[in-house]
């Protein structure tokens, strides 16, 4: 098993394939936190979740039970993957981690270290995308169909499926499908978020 950052497609053009960066979000409903004295309360508790201990908690679990302290700063986890999915996956999910993780870590194998220095090195490619904040309409209507056109035919280009024109022909289907309305609706919210 190895680790590769971007890879350089034919016309010498970098590529990947990145996430939006945001693992989720937590909202806090109205219709089940009546007062300011309660989302204070929850407020507190989410920042709690920053101390080191229970970053540790949320993502590791028990000491003894689901990791062994090696030492200040590093662990081993349990290879009992059916505990740790049925107790502890998934608890991290609401740690905000601000301004960084700072409870123990996995300690590192050749393999992670490698992983850690790609993932610095992927930072050079990265292209932020700013519509990200925007809410569209097209987008909550047609994006499920949008986004099944795109993901099929990438998928297909990836496995040799399709050539380059059966990926162009996607994206002109794409277009055709609410792809064109959704650019310039999210090129609407851009340009009078500027304003």
């Amino acid at each position: 098993m190895d680790v590769f950052g971007a890879v350089t497609g034919a016309d010498g053009q970098i590529r990947t394939l990145p996430t939006s960066g945001f693992a989720g979000l937590l909202a806090i409903p109205k219709s089940s936190v009546k007062t300011e004295e309660e989302v204070d309360r929850i407020l507190k508790f989410l920042d709690q979740l920053n101390e080191p201990d229970l970053q540790t908690l949320t993502s590791f679990g028990l000491e003894g039970v689901h990791y062994t302290k090696i030492d200040d700063t590093t662990l081993e986890r349990s290879t009992d993957s059916v505990l740790l999915e049925s107790e502890v996956e998934g608890l991290n999910q609401m740690v905000p981690y601000i301004p960084e993780g700072k409870g123990l870590q996995v300690a590192q194998t050749p393999l992670r270290l490698k992983q850690t220095e790609v993932q610095i090195k992927n930072r050079e490619t990265i292209v932020a995308n700013p519509a990200e904040p925007f809410i569209s309409e097209v987008y909550s209507q047609k994006g499920q169909q949008l986004g099944n056109i795109i993901n099929d035919a990438r998928i297909k280009f990836i496995v040799g499926q399709i050539d380059e024109q059966g990926w162009r022909d996607a994206i002109e289907l794409w277009k055709k499908s609410g792809g064109n309305d959704y650019v310039k609706e999210i090129n609407e919210l851009y340009a009078a978020s500027k304003s």
